[in-house]
């Protein structure tokens, strides 16, 4: 039989097609070979199978209940698993009242073997009772480089807060309601409480509005253990809280060494027969000085009505327009207000049915042009 030119050309397409094919099977995907894993390749000179492995004894260590003037220490194993020595890097902490090391000499790991290491907490750096921080050991395993441990520990307490929250609940909105919580000294350990704060104490920010916190000291008389002093932590909330959940704080202050003040979460529920739809989801309204007005939306599964709004320093009105499902509220900046920046408050009346209901709008108005910077 004689081959032509096309029997030629077909049989080298077999042929090739039947090479990429083999490659392909018996490369190192193919049965028999070991899976290439992209991060999991040796240090460049060493052999393939002589690489380290890290393996820790827990994810994490629970140092108890510690002393508030000293120290609290534990101990974690590290093992090396793998054949070649495991050089730990470093040992980073997201807290400087944590921090582990390894004795001098213990590193790297050979293989097979294992380390202590030494992790200490320092209460004189936690402001509060409880710690939860991690520690991450940085290593030459090129499977496994990083290892997160967190380190537990409960500080031996110089006061006592029951209930250790002020939480309210779910309350109706335009409803006032209070919470207490007892603090309770030790006979042991001298202090005095010397007030109470929405906001951390020398910090620049504004106390949410609706929240009143109150100091009372227990007259002596009514101390439940002598010598042990006690105080009342009165948190009220007010009408004006917007529908939806709040989430606060109650910031105690101390005259103790190891921490000035103390943050009780203060949180709850409002609910309302409407919802609120603020500008761009910000809390507070800013109106710009291109822009004519800023709208807030009122939605509720009845009529709402405009009642009144008070801008308390007078920079915006407010007028009530109807709108399907509900209302919206229109602030807008009064003629001839300064250049420069307005900051306000406004308290707006609504009614829904037989109910009327007062909301409390932080306000940021900006006036005039942008001030230009030096060139």
């Amino acid at each position: 039989m004689r081959l032509r030119a096309g029997h030629v050309a077909i049989a080298a397409i077999v042929l090739i097609t039947a090479f990429v094919v083999g490659v392909t099977w018996l490369g190192p995907s193919g049965p028999g070979s070991e899976e290439l894993v992209e991060g999991a390749l040796p240090p460049v000179g060493s052999a393939r199978d002589e690489v380290p492995s890290m393996v820790v004894d827990a994810a994490e260590v629970d140092l108890g209940v510690i002393s508030n003037t000293g120290e609290g220490h534990g101990k974690l194993v590290v093992h090396n698993r793998g054949k070649g020595p495991l050089k730990i890097d470093e040992v980073r902490s997201s807290c400087a009242c944590t921090d582990g090391s390894f004795a001098t000499g213990a590193l790297p790991i050979p293989p097979g073997a294992s380390a202590e290491l030494n992790i200490t907490v320092h209460p004189t750096r936690i402001y509060g009772f409880e710690s939860k921080k991690t520690l991450t050991l940085f290593s030459n395993d090129p499977v496994r480089p990083s290892v997160e441990v967190l380190v537990s520990a409960k500080i031996d307490p110089e006061f006592s807060v029951k209930p250790e929250k002020l939480d309210f609940g779910t309350i109706s909105k335009g409803t006032a309601a209070t919470r207490e919580l007892r603090l309770t000294t030790r006979a042991d350990i001298p202090m005095k409480v010397s007030g109470v704060s929405s906001v951390q104490p020398d910090s620049k920010e504004q106390p949410p509005k609706g929240l009143q916190l109150e100091q009372v000291p227990v007259p002596e008389a009514e101390w439940k253990s002598l010598g042990c002093s006690e105080y009342v932590i009165r948190a009220s909330i007010g009408a004006e809280i917007p529908p939806g959940p709040f989430d606060f704080g109650a910031y105690i202050s101390t005259d103790l060494k190891r921490f000035r003040f103390l943050r009780i979460p203060v949180h709850g529920t409002v609910e309302a027969p409407y919802k609120l739809e603020m500008p761009s989801g910000l809390k507070v309204i800013v109106l710009q000085p291109a822009a004519s007005d800023a709208r807030v939306k009122v939605t509720a599964q009845q009529p709402v009505a405009f009642e009144s709004a008070a801008a308390e320093s007078g920079t915006v009105t407010v007028s009530g327009q109807d709108i399907p499902g509900g209302m919206e509220l229109v602030f807008a900046p009064v003629p001839g207000l300064a250049a420069g920046r307005h900051d306000d408050q406004v308290r707006v009346r609504m009614r829904l049915g037989d109910k009327t209901f007062e909301e409390l709008f932080e306000l940021r108005v900006f006036a005039g042009t942008a001030l230009q910077t030096e060139q």
